[in-house]
């Protein structure tokens, strides 16, 4: 095995998607609109920036976890501009 990739399978593959389409989840057009309102009104990463860093922000991250309930659709100031690194961090520690 060599950097988490076995030799005779190969890389590992990440568990298949079992959720709803983005859409059903609630993903819409309006969803788009309020994303693109969020990268304009905060056009760089967030968390970056609290470290001194700077970065563009590319995702917008909801600050209420949507899977426990919560609206796809909220207020600007529940929403985080962040880059993909950032984004991708918060996801995989499940905030």
């Amino acid at each position: 095995m060599t950097d988490g990739v076995c030799d005779r399978c190969g890389p590992r593959k990440p568990p298949p998607d079992r959720r709803p389409s983005a859409r059903k989840r609630g993903y819409t057009s309006d969803w788009e609109k309020l994303r693109l309102a969020k990268l304009v009104d905060s056009p760089l990463c967030e968390e970056c920036g609290r470290k001194g860093l700077v970065q563009a922000a590319t995702e917008v991250h909801h600050l209420d976890k949507v899977s426990d309930g919560n609206p796809v659709l909220c207020r600007l100031d529940r929403l985080q501009s962040l880059c993909r690194w950032c984004h991708q961090a918060k996801t995989a520690r499940g905030e």
